[in-house]
């Protein structure tokens, strides 16, 4: 096995960097993120071929992975390849649809519905907060991801959703670590989440 990268929660084109080459910057999303410097931006064909090399025992949701879109934006606290578990936050955006903007806890809780298929167990239901100033939703879960050489890593997403009204979509962030946070912990990922900045 080159390499083990996976979420098994979620995963649109991956966007420009500012100047600064520790900031991720989307004007067209009004949105832009700064990373500790010793973390590194994910392009998005690595991500696809990290998708690819990583083989699960389970392959119906390796075929699932796949199938997923590339993220706006992905972290890693270690450069690929990593025989580990990699620290990781992800971006995605997604439209709002029929799910109220000022209720993002009813779009938390249908990401629970769709982790549960996934034998996620749920350590936080979803629950209110801000991000960046904005409404957003909080929730966090649990998983085993089981390599196809019976390896077993112990994982934990944790996601924020955050709807944006005036533009009928939603930013989602995925935060992947071990559960025993060995290699990465669940504090620094909230240190870069608090750098975001979204466009009122």
């Amino acid at each position: 096995m080159k390499r083990l990268f996976i979420s098994l929660l979620f995963f649109l084109p991956v966007g420009g960097f500012a100047a600064d080459t520790n900031v991720y910057s989307n004007s067209a999303l009004g949105i832009n993120v700064t990373k500790p410097t010793d973390w590194h931006f994910m392009s998005g064909n690595q991500f696809l071929e990290n998708v690819r090399d990583t083989k699960l025992k389970d392959e119906e949701l390796h075929k699932l992975l796949e199938k997923s879109p590339v993220p706006l934006m992905v972290l890693t606290k270690y450069a690929e390849p990593l025989d580990d578990l990699n620290p990781s936050l992800k971006i995605r955006v997604l439209p709002l649809g029929n799910f109220p903007a000022d209720n993002p806890t009813n779009i938390g809780n249908d990401i629970i519905r769709f982790s549960k298929d996934l034998n996620s167990k749920v350590e936080v239901e979803p629950t209110e907060t801000t991000v960046a100033d904005h409404k957003a939703s909080y929730l966090k879960t649990s998983y085993d991801i089981v390599l196809a050489d019976n390896r077993v890593f112990h994982a934990c997403s944790e996601v924020w959703v955050v709807p944006i009204k005036k533009r009928d979509f939603y930013f989602m962030f995925i935060a992947d670590t071990r559960a025993d946070e060995k290699n990465g912990t669940r504090t620094e990922i909230k240190g870069i989440l608090d750098s975001v900045k979204i466009d009122k």
